[in-house]
């Protein structure tokens, strides 16, 4: 009875664990001139280096891309029509990772001056998940310009890509407070009658993963600490609590959430997903009737991890 009840355990375990290594995710990374991770915010002028892979946030780990973007576009944060096309600038690559080649688009571009505000880089991007899963992703992530000929704006973060899905921020997606909540409503864009028309997704599941610490080796049951998971309401809104410091990556795709993923190799699914940035930490509020509470040392600031260090990180060629 012991044996056929570990048994039975373990299967359970296998199956838990199948629908969580399915779910490979675009990784979109700010990298600096030596190699090092950056955060969102960015100069007038400075040139901008993103590396395309796939992986997953919660292992740090890295796959081969199957081929490079079909399509690259840099918002203004005036909106409208993309400011520039930057497919001409995506060039391939190779990213080694605990020890092995992968292969992976790198993409240099500069921030253009006079034009302070929130950029958004997005990208259309195909992958095939073993065993039957086939992808269509719509990723983006967001450039903070404070400026340095004009004033800094907090303008543009909010506007839509125009991509067949995509998570719409309801809150500035960088620089959110630990332990904030992040609100974003899902649309998803249908032709019909020759005509494209935005409905909410209602019912999406919405999941969010960050780093995971040093030292994590088991996937279950250690990756519900940095996998959220929410429903999108009927107006396709949602809200997900982010507790970590760092890049977090938001996504919702069309076949659903953990357990339900999956299809036929014929069927195209669409994932939207998005970059943040959460951090630095809310400065700590301190009462004189609060027994214990002292200031923080301002001239100590505590340290905004964007997240943990690169494995054989590369610096731009």
């Amino acid at each position: 009875m012991r044996k056929t009840t570990l048994l039975l355990l373990g299967l359970g375990l296998v199956a838990a664990a199948a629908p969580l290594a399915r779910a490979h995710y675009p990784m979109l990374m700010f990298i600096g001139e030596e190699g090092q991770r950056l955060g969102p915010v960015f100069a007038e002028g400075e040139l901008v280096t993103c590396d395309y892979t796939i992986g997953h946030p919660f292992a740090d780990d890295r796959f081969a891309i199957l081929e490079p973007p079909s399509r690259v576009d840099l918002f203004s944060p005036l909106g409208g029509e993309p400011k520039s096309l930057l497919i001409a600038h995506v060039a391939s690559t190779t990213l080694q990772f605990a020890g092995q080649d992968v292969e992976a688009s790198r993409i240099r571009f500069r921030v253009p001056r006079k034009e302070a505000g929130d950029f958004i880089l997005a990208l259309e991007t195909k992958y095939f998940e073993k065993p039957s899963r086939n992808l269509r992703d719509y990723t983006k992530i967001y450039l903070h310009v404070p400026g340095d000929v004009t004033p800094g704006h907090q303008l543009g973060w909010s506007q839509s890509t125009g991509a067949p899905l995509e998570i719409l921020p309801l809150t500035r997606p960088y620089w959110i407070p630990v332990g904030g909540v992040f609100r974003g409503q899902v649309v998803q864009r249908l032709e019909s009658k020759g005509r494209k028309e935005s409905a909410p997704l209602r019912g999406g599941v919405v999941e969010a993963e960050t780093w995971g610490a040093e030292g994590v080796t088991s996937v279950v049951p250690e990756l519900a600490a940095y996998r959220r998971a929410e429903l999108t309401d009927p107006n396709g809104c949602f809200g997900v609590t982010l507790d970590r410091a760092g890049w977090w990556l938001v996504s919702v795709a069309l076949d659903g959430g953990p357990g339900e993923q999956g299809g036929l190799e014929d069927r195209v699914t669409q994932r939207a997903v998005a970059w943040i940035f959460v951090g630095p930490p809310p400065r700590q509020v301190t009462y004189d009737h609060f027994p214990g509470s002292r200031p923080r040392d301002p001239s100590q600031p505590a340290p905004v991890p964007v997240h943990p260090p690169a494995q054989g990180a590369q610096p731009p060629k």
